[in-house]
């Protein structure tokens, strides 16, 4: 179903993200929305036949510039938000078939606009000869980028022959463009899924699962023992060859501290390296982990302990030795390498 301009509506956010939302109001339209996305430039050399001719040897693309945009809006006898506009602010514009459109959550088709500036402001028919004419404000903005959103749906699903519950799925790949020496890449093209050991089963054990070529497969090797499930994974690229699939255990061992293991093989070996000297402890859930890249990892345990590696998973350090809680961290977030969030059972 083609989407309308008359369905559409649009909201700042004047504290910025995570905050209150204003619906501009119906009198309001958003125009000529712009974004360039890079220029590229040719790079040549001469012709190894013609004469004074040149052949592209290369094509790069320089960096995006600015969103530009504008807010038209009538000028009505009580001043619109848009007219004291003087900071940064989100902007979100949604289009709906669906009423209310003025709630910011009903949307089919939605694009955010972070850090939109107002850069300039014009007015039109201020005073005119027609007696219906409308006095018009035109606000410019500029923005950092414009975010696509799109709502949720399945559009691939697979067969998966694991029985019990599964933890966590995580990508590995990036987005990349086509070029003369690799393919075009989606970071979905492969996914990594862990769960919970098969319990009575002659192995008992919790498989590492792997998304490829449409289908879901388990690797060939087990990282953990019998009845001890995985709470969550993770993976990075070690060199151009290699790619490392990080995961935890997430089963008390009473006679062991926390566990991690890794494989440089897609799994035909695993290595397994303690994390911390305190028995009983393990990896408290699926969101108790946060990678940034091989060189910044953390964990939160069930015993009220985060952990950090600083060389892909194969050792470890406390960080959080249990002072702010003894019980589970069972959220993990770091922002950069400095600042994050955690949150717990208590």
């Amino acid at each position: 179903m083609s989407l309308k301009s008359m369905e559409g509506a649009i909201f700042v956010q004047p504290g910025g993200p995570n905050t209150d939302v204003r619906y501009l109001g119906s009198c309001h339209r958003i125009t000529g929305v712009s974004w360039n996305r890079g220029t590229n430039t040719l790079h040549h050399c001469g012709d190894p036949v013609q004469p004074n001719q040149f052949r592209v040897t290369d094509k790069t693309k320089g960096p995006p510039g600015l969103v530009t945009y504008n807010i038209e809006s009538q000028v009505q006898a009580l001043i619109s938000y848009i007219e004291e506009l003087n900071c940064p602010v989100p902007v979100l514009i949604t289009s709906t078939n669906k009423a209310p459109k003025n709630d910011d959550t009903n949307w089919d088709r939605a694009w955010l606009l972070p850090n939109s500036d107002n850069v300039q402001r014009d007015w039109s028919d201020i005073v005119g000869m027609d007696e219906n004419s409308l006095v018009m404000r035109t606000t410019g903005m500029e923005a950092d980028a414009v975010i696509e959103l799109v709502r949720l749906k399945v559009f691939r699903d697979s067969d998966i022959s694991e029985t019990e519950a599964l933890n966590h799925i995580f990508a590995c790949d990036f987005d990349i463009c086509a070029s003369e020496t690799s393919p075009r890449g989606d970071r979905c093209d492969t996914l990594y899924a862990v769960g919970d050991a098969v319990s009575g089963s002659a192995v008992g054990t919790a498989s590492v699962w792997k998304f490829s070529n449409g289908n879901w497969g388990a690797l060939p090797a087990d990282p953990f023992g019998a009845d001890e499930n995985i709470a969550t994974g993770t993976c990075f690229i070690l060199d151009r060859e290699t790619t490392r699939i990080l995961v935890f255990r997430g089963t008390t061992d009473a006679g062991n501290p926390a566990e991690a293991a890794y494989s440089d093989d897609n799994g035909v070996t695993w290595s397994n390296a303690n994390i911390g000297s305190v028995n009983g402890e393990f990896v408290a859930g699926p969101h108790s982990l946060a990678a940034l890249d091989r060189n910044h990892i953390w964990v939160g345990t069930n015993l009220g302990r985060i952990y950090f590696s600083g060389n892909g998973g194969e050792s470890w350090e406390v960080q959080e030795n249990a002072q702010i809680q003894v019980s589970a961290w069972n959220w993990v977030e770091m922002l950069d390498s400095s600042n994050g969030f955690a949150a717990g059972a208590n």
